[in-house]
Protein backbone atom coordinates (compact mmCIF):
# COMPACT_ATOMS: atom_id res chain seq x y z
CA UNK A 1 0.00 0.00 0.00
CA UNK A 2 2.49 2.16 0.10
CA UNK A 3 3.98 2.20 -2.72
CA UNK A 4 0.58 2.31 -4.14
CA UNK A 5 0.14 5.81 -1.86
CA UNK A 6 3.58 7.52 -2.67
CA UNK A 7 3.43 6.51 -6.48
CA UNK A 8 -0.49 8.65 -6.79
CA UNK A 9 1.09 10.94 -4.65
CA UNK A 10 3.82 11.58 -7.34
CA UNK A 11 1.08 11.24 -10.07
CA UNK A 12 -0.22 14.11 -8.35
CA UNK A 13 2.23 16.09 -8.50
CA UNK A 14 4.19 14.86 -11.60
CA UNK A 15 1.64 13.55 -14.09
CA UNK A 16 4.09 12.73 -16.44
CA UNK A 17 6.19 10.63 -14.06
CA UNK A 18 5.44 7.17 -15.68
CA UNK A 19 8.61 5.28 -13.85
CA UNK A 20 6.37 5.09 -11.17
CA UNK A 21 4.77 2.62 -13.31
CA UNK A 22 7.84 -0.07 -12.12
CA UNK A 23 7.83 1.18 -8.62
CA UNK A 24 4.36 0.45 -8.31
CA UNK A 25 5.17 -2.98 -9.68
CA UNK A 26 8.22 -3.23 -7.54
CA UNK A 27 6.28 -2.67 -4.55
CA UNK A 28 3.33 -4.66 -5.67
CA UNK A 29 6.19 -7.69 -5.99
CA UNK A 30 7.43 -6.83 -2.64
CA UNK A 31 4.02 -7.54 -0.38
CA UNK A 32 3.64 -10.66 -2.19
CA UNK A 33 7.34 -12.06 -1.76
CA UNK A 34 6.86 -11.08 2.28
CA UNK A 35 3.14 -12.23 2.61
CA UNK A 36 4.64 -15.60 0.82
CA UNK A 37 7.34 -15.86 3.57
CA UNK A 38 5.03 -14.51 5.77
CA UNK A 39 5.62 -11.00 8.01
CA UNK A 40 6.70 -12.66 11.27
CA UNK A 41 10.02 -14.07 9.90
CA UNK A 42 10.61 -10.96 8.25
CA UNK A 43 10.67 -8.66 11.77
CA UNK A 44 12.01 -11.66 13.39
CA UNK A 45 15.71 -11.21 15.74
CA UNK A 46 16.65 -13.64 13.46
CA UNK A 47 19.44 -13.46 11.15
CA UNK A 48 17.14 -14.86 8.08
CA UNK A 49 14.68 -12.23 8.22
CA UNK A 50 17.21 -9.77 7.81
CA UNK A 51 18.74 -11.66 4.61
CA UNK A 52 14.98 -12.52 3.10
CA UNK A 53 14.27 -8.22 3.41
CA UNK A 54 17.77 -8.01 1.93
CA UNK A 55 16.90 -10.45 -1.10
CA UNK A 56 13.15 -8.97 -1.86
CA UNK A 57 14.63 -5.69 -2.24
CA UNK A 58 17.15 -6.41 -4.95
CA UNK A 59 14.56 -8.79 -6.27
CA UNK A 60 11.82 -6.31 -6.50
CA UNK A 61 14.72 -3.16 -7.48
CA UNK A 62 15.19 -6.02 -10.53
CA UNK A 63 11.49 -5.74 -11.41
CA UNK A 64 11.23 -2.38 -11.37
CA UNK A 65 14.66 -1.80 -13.18
CA UNK A 66 13.51 -4.62 -16.00
CA UNK A 67 9.84 -2.35 -15.95
CA UNK A 68 11.49 1.38 -16.42
CA UNK A 69 14.11 -0.19 -19.15
CA UNK A 70 12.09 -1.78 -20.99
CA UNK A 71 9.00 0.31 -21.46
CA UNK A 72 10.53 3.77 -20.55
CA UNK A 73 13.86 3.88 -21.72
CA UNK A 74 13.66 3.41 -25.59
CA UNK A 75 16.16 0.28 -25.59
CA UNK A 76 15.17 -2.19 -28.56
CA UNK A 77 17.69 -5.10 -27.38
CA UNK A 78 17.76 -6.75 -24.44
CA UNK A 79 21.20 -5.97 -23.19
CA UNK A 80 21.23 -2.45 -22.35
CA UNK A 81 17.24 -3.75 -20.12
CA UNK A 82 19.38 -6.35 -18.73
CA UNK A 83 22.23 -4.01 -17.72
CA UNK A 84 19.78 -1.30 -15.97
CA UNK A 85 17.93 -4.20 -14.23
CA UNK A 86 21.16 -4.92 -12.76
CA UNK A 87 22.39 -1.72 -11.84
CA UNK A 88 18.56 -1.70 -10.34
CA UNK A 89 19.63 -4.63 -8.47
CA UNK A 90 22.84 -3.48 -7.06
CA UNK A 91 21.14 -0.20 -6.03
CA UNK A 92 18.33 -2.04 -3.99
CA UNK A 93 21.30 -4.37 -2.29
CA UNK A 94 23.09 -1.00 -1.45
CA UNK A 95 19.86 0.13 0.03
CA UNK A 96 18.32 -2.84 1.64
CA UNK A 97 21.79 -3.43 3.43
CA UNK A 98 22.27 0.00 4.93
CA UNK A 99 18.70 0.14 6.08
CA UNK A 100 19.14 -3.22 7.60
CA UNK A 101 22.46 -2.59 9.38
CA UNK A 102 20.29 0.90 10.78
CA UNK A 103 17.60 -0.96 11.37
CA UNK A 104 19.31 -3.48 13.73
CA UNK A 105 21.38 -1.11 15.66
CA UNK A 106 18.12 0.39 16.70
CA UNK A 107 16.69 -2.44 17.61
CA UNK A 108 20.03 -3.29 19.78
CA UNK A 109 19.93 -0.12 21.44
CA UNK A 110 16.24 -0.46 22.25
CA UNK A 111 15.04 2.31 20.00
CA UNK A 112 11.79 1.41 19.18
CA UNK A 113 9.82 4.81 18.47
CA UNK A 114 7.78 4.58 15.46
CA UNK A 115 8.29 0.70 15.95
CA UNK A 116 5.50 -2.07 17.20
CA UNK A 117 6.93 -3.89 20.17
CA UNK A 118 6.38 -7.65 19.80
Amino acid sequence: MTGLIAAVLTFIVRPASMQMLGFIAASVVFDLLARIAGYRILFDRDYRGSLLLILFSVICAGVAGFIIGSFFMGYKTLTPILIWTGLHAVGGLIGSVIGTVVVSALKSRRITLLMNKP
